[in-house]
Order: structure tokens, then C-alpha cells, then sequence
């Protein structure tokens, strides 16, 4: 994942006039990643933004709302895990058993998120947490004057303990990705039980107006 959370836009019917290299598949329903263009507003802070394609830029603010979503997949290697901007865990759309076995590339969850979410990393792997340097990447989707997609990240680095009262929820992911690289074995350190059983409601009723 690299640290980072693909920006997509639901695409239902439509799909067929974006580039078909942009598009992802999902439970049979077809997104296509936005690019964005980044600009820095300071140094903890970032804007990313993208004028829609023109069949997506007849839509109103509303409709386009229930069709932007985040992105993640959670591999064996990556020092990453994927939350809530509030550090609270998500439940993953498809989440493959742990396993024992040497670590191996492979997708271990993959989760889709309307609106936010937030992706914890590791910056600087150790065997004390105390040592453990990490950086919180939140992000959050809204939109500009002009009509365009903006997703807004705002970054914090530094070890547990310097962590700021205002992110004090992200404790439990530091922890839980912490013990992510120091194990021996492939597993999902940080998420929900289960996994989403359907895909959410704005996107749902979406596909069925497609149908």
C-alpha cells in the first residue's frame, strides 16, 4: 500500500467511458481512481485535488457524496494498518485467515471507506514500542468552490510517547502495528472481526438505480 490510501469514485454504468486501466473491481461494482494534484499547505498539511471527468461532473455535490470512497488494502510486508481518523478499527470487505507460515507478499484485508480514513506506519522499526517511530496519515474527502474533489492529509511523525492529546486514539494502532512487525507470523493486527457482508448503503442504492 505504501503508506497510502487510493482516492476512488463509484462509477456504476458509466464506467465504460473512463480509461479502463483505472478501473477497480470490488465486489462486482467498478470504481476508477481519481488523480489528484497535491499541493502543501504546511508542513503537516496537504490538499489533494481533481477536476471529475466529465461524465461524473454532471452529478450534483450530493449524489457525488455517496460515491467517493477510500481505498486500502493491508499486505503481509507492509508496515502499515488502516483505521478510523479517530484510531477506532474498521471492519475489512474481505480478510484472509492468518496463517503461521513464513511471511510472503500477499493481501491480507482490504477495506473500503467512505469520506475518512486514516492509515498508521511505521517509520523507524524497533524492539522497544518506547523507540517505535511511526506516522499518522489521516485523510478526508470534501469538495471545492469550483465543484472539484478535494482530499485533504494531515500528517503527524514522532514516537508514542510524544503523541498529542488530540490524537490520543491512536494508541491502540501504534501498539497493534507495533506488534504487526515484530511478529513472526502473517495476521491482521489491527481491525474489526469479521468482515462487511454488504457494501454501504449510498453505494448499494447506487448500483440498484444502475440495475
Amino acid at each position: 500500500m505504501d503508506q497510502e490510501l487510493q482516492t476512488l469514485v463509484f462509477v456504476g454504468g458509466l464506467s465504460r467511458l473512463l480509461n479502463p486501466t483505472d478501473i477497480v473491481r470490488l465486489r462486482g461494482a467498478n470504481f476508477a481512481a481519481l488523480r489528484l494534484n497535491e499541493r502543501a499547505v504546511s508542513e503537516e498539511e496537504r490538499e489533494m485535488a481533481c477536476l471529475l471527468p466529465s461524465p461524473l461532473a454532471m452529478f450534483g455535490r450530493d449524489t457525488l457524496d455517496g460515491m467517493l470512497f477510500f481505498c486500502g488494502t493491508e499486505n503481509e510486508q507492509d508496515h502499515a494498518v488502516i483505521c478510523e481518523c479517530s484510531g477506532k478499527p474498521l471492519r475489512p470487505y474481505t480478510r484472509i485467515p492468518n496463517s503461521e507460515e513464513p511471511l510472503s507478499q500477499g493481501t491480507r484485508a482490504s477495506f473500503l471507506v467512505p469520506k475518512s480514513a486514516a492509515t498508521v506506519y511505521s517509520l523507524k522499526p524497533a524492539t522497544d514500542i518506547s523507540e517505535f517511530l511511526v506516522g499518522i496519515d489521516r485523510r478526508w474527502i470534501t469538495f471545492g468552490e469550483s465543484g472539484e474533489v478535494i482530499v485533504v492529509s494531515k500528517r503527524w511523525f514522532g514516537f508514542i510517547s510524544d503523541l498529542p492529546e488530540c490524537l490520543g486514539g491512536f494508541a491502540d494502532p501504534i501498539r497493534a502495528l507495533w506488534q504487526k512487525v515484530s511478529a513472526p507470523f502473517a495476521d491482521i493486527f489491527y481491525a474489526e472481526d469479521g468482515v462487511r457482508d454488504r457494501l454501504p448503503r449510498s453505494l448499494e442504492r447506487l448500483i440498484s438505480q444502475k440495475a
